[in-house]
């Protein structure tokens, strides 16, 4: 069983490094120098950095990273609405549940930042359970929402993508 458990963790690692690869190469990234090692962030400081939530949700940097913004989350309620004009979102889930409202309209948002905007409701989006192992894909400009149950919580790094023109 910890052999599987390795893998799967292996696995979506894997995963990770290589939505953010393709992702960067998509958006017409200039080549780089390579980097002289890798960055590795174990599921236990993973965890760590997430242990203690504020007001139900905690956000932490996950690696430093120049091309993607790659961070964990961990969430004990419902996340607002949200929709960015150039940013992907690559969610990798690694604990608990939630469901992920995504598309339709949304309604009601206000500007939070250039090119982000929270609040409001989601007006005909597709509900999709989320839990560990999985991975979502919600393209720029497309309006979602994480939900997590009374008393649950739902722990993921979302890699922010720039959008390809």
């Amino acid at each position: 069983m910890a052999e599987l458990i390795w893998r799967g963790r292996r696995a979506l690692r894997t995963l990770a490094a290589a939505c953010l690869a393709l992702a960067l190469t998509a958006a017409g990234e200039p080549a780089k120098a390579p980097p002289r090692g890798a960055e590795v962030t174990s599921a236990a400081h993973l965890r760590a950095m997430v242990a203690t939530t504020v007001d139900g949700l905690v956000t932490h940097a996950a690696v430093a990273d120049p091309g993607a913004r790659t961070i964990v989350v961990r969430r004990d309620r419902p996340g607002q609405v949200e929709v960015h004009d150039a940013l992907n979102d690559v969610v990798v889930a690694q604990a608990g549940a939630a469901v992920l409202l995504a598309g339709g309209h949304a309604e009601g948002l206000r500007q939070t930042e250039a090119g982000e905007w929270r609040g409001g409701t989601i007006a005909g989006g597709e509900r999709r359970a989320l839990g560990p192992g999985d991975v979502a894909w919600i393209p720029a400009g497309v309006p979602h929402q994480l939900i997590v149950a009374r008393g649950g919580s739902f722990t993921y790094v979302v890699v922010k993508t720039a959008n390809a023109p």
